[in-house]
């Protein structure tokens, strides 16, 4: 079975209408969706707090910063790891790439 992809202005669009006061039941309904999700774009599109700026912030970008700082996060172990086999290591350029790359096949998912 095909998901059906809608638009981020569609999902808007039902979400901004949910919080007019209209039930997920009678949107789902109107529009031919699954109640489900309709209550899982109004999740996602709840406000959960600001940044720091005070921009508002929702479920969905909260859960896509979390990923980028884990991203982030990684990829700085990796180059750390990296440099410390480079300053410890008395070998040349050709032949600590698969030093390196080794190493870093035992810490991260490559």
């Amino acid at each position: 079975m095909n998901a059906k992809r809608y638009s981020t202005e569609f999902k808007s669009s039902i979400v901004a209408l949910y919080n007019e006061g209209r039930s997920a039941n009678s949107l789902a309904n109107e529009y031919h969706l699954a109640v489900q999700t309709v209550t899982g774009w109004v999740k996602k599109a709840q406000i959960i707090g600001t940044d720091v700026t005070g921009k508002p912030v929702t479920r969905a970008q909260f859960n896509a910063m979390q990923k980028e700082v884990a991203r982030l996060k990684e990829e700085n172990e990796i180059l750390k790891l990296a440099a410390v086999c480079w300053r410890t290591s008395q070998v040349t350029r050709k032949t600590h790439f698969p030093i390196v790359q080794s190493l870093l096949k035992q810490h991260f998912k490559l």
